[in-house]
């Protein structure tokens, strides 16, 4: 007879699970649609990419210190007051007629967003059972991902239907509701630590390996964000098709997710991220040959699996590689090398496209995930599996000592 799987879709779960896939809708209505407010409060064009940029960035580095914040003052206590400051500025936007105090607002938000997504993905890793951590992860990153691909196409429509302040108003009662449904998530118990702020407390080296795959990644998905609508112009598709490669690319993330994570948790990571790495590269030789819409089109589903498969794997291995009061530094900084990779890949591969083209330089992208592979099979899967048997270890014994203090 089989074991009975731990139940995943629990309360807790499932209040999470939407609590975080609004929040991610309302703040995707902003996405597509910031750069035509920039413009429409008088803003010059060459401002567009400073406005928009100080909202990474400024997650980028709030992301180390919110890990800390988790670990010391509890789970339920940041998460709630990142939340309530985040729900708060986005009823900022409508009042910001000016580009500086625009800026203000998106760095202060930026802020408080790096600390609430942080949060978001620490509490799925501690409420999880641990043998169905990867599917968890997956089925949360899912709910992300689908807010990312519908929101931006809902925010233009509102935009170009009731306005810019309607469309400032429904991400911001989306915000409200995403923080009403936290007030009611049941937070783990994750006994507080009293540390001193530190680079210790702040990074968690044990997992710093898979962050070479994971800035690698991201500098190539963000390259892939930045240019692939540009590209799409360039080959001639139609301006209102350009858009079809986001919802195909969710579409791909979607199957994969379905799979990805359960693979991940019964036979672990050399069982399915190096597929997903040679899928991701695929999708990109596919992109950087296509002529028309039929294999744009295809790319962007190929994309997506690979994707779909990689992100959540890489978020799996860095939980399972520390302790329970060490996954919210670990997260963090899981999270941290994701911006870096997405705020400066972008730059030094979008250089190399601009000196060649862009087809040479998903090429480039391309190759470059010989390396993360390479990495996976010499040094990162060894790494992962001693500290994941230690982690698991010292758990235990954590947890039997427990009980008699």
């Amino acid at each position: 007879m089989s074991k009975q799987k731990a139940p995943l879709w629990t309360k807790t779960f499932t209040l999470l699970f939407f609590t975080n896939i609004i929040m991610w809708s309302g703040f995707s209505l902003l996405i597509s649609t910031m750069p035509s407010y920039i413009l429409h409060i008088g803003a010059p064009k060459s401002l567009i990419g400073l406005v928009v940029g100080v909202y990474p960035m400024a997650a980028l580095f709030s992301r180390p210190i919110a890990g800390y914040l988790y670990d010391t003052m509890g789970r339920r206590t940041v998460f709630l007051v990142s939340t309530a400051f985040f729900t708060f500025f986005t009823f900022g936007y409508p009042i910001a007629n000016t580009v500086w105090f625009l800026v203000i607002i998106r760095i202060i938000q930026g802020l408080f967003f790096g600390i609430t997504t942080t949060g978001a993905g620490t509490i799925i890793a501690d409420i999880v059972p641990p043998q169905r951590r990867g599917e968890g992860v997956g089925y949360a990153g899912l709910g992300n991902t689908l807010a990312m691909a519908i929101g931006p196409a809902v925010g233009i429509w509102v935009m170009n239907t009731y306005g810019f302040l309607v469309l400032f108003y429904a991400s911001g009662i989306m915000m409200v509701l995403s923080f009403i449904m936290a007030l009611f998530i049941e937070y783990p118990d994750i006994p507080r630590q009293k540390k001193q702020i530190s680079l210790h407390n702040i990074i968690e080296k044990e997992v710093l390996s898979v962050t070479i795959i994971t800035i690698i990644v991201g500098s190539i998905s963000g390259t892939i964000m930045a240019y692939v609508i540009i590209f799409s112009e360039e080959i001639g598709i139609p301006a209102n098709l350009s858009g079809i490669h986001f919802i195909l690319n969710a579409i791909g993330v979607a199957i994969s997710r379905l799979f990805a994570g359960r693979i991940m948790d019964e036979k672990g990571p050399k069982a399915i991220l190096v597929s997903g790495l040679v899928i991701f590269g695929v999708g990109l030789l596919a992109l950087a040959f296509t002529q028309e819409i039929l294999l744009y089109s295809a790319a962007s589903v190929i994309l997506g699996l690979g994707s779909g498969i990689v992100t959540p794997t890489l978020q799996t291995m860095v939980i399972n590689m520390v302790t329970e009061k060490r996954r919210a530094a670990a997260t963090a900084t899981q999270l941290t090398a994701v911006d870096t990779g997405i705020s400066w890949g972008s730059i030094i591969l979008g250089w190399i496209g601009g000196m060649t083209s862009l087809s040479t330089m998903f090429v480039i992208c391309a190759i470059i995930l010989i390396i993360p592979i390479a990495a996976f099979y010499l040094y990162i899967l060894n790494d992962y599996e001693v500290k994941t048997a230690r982690a698991m270890a010292q758990t235990t014994q954590e947890k039997t000592i427990l009980p008699t203090n």
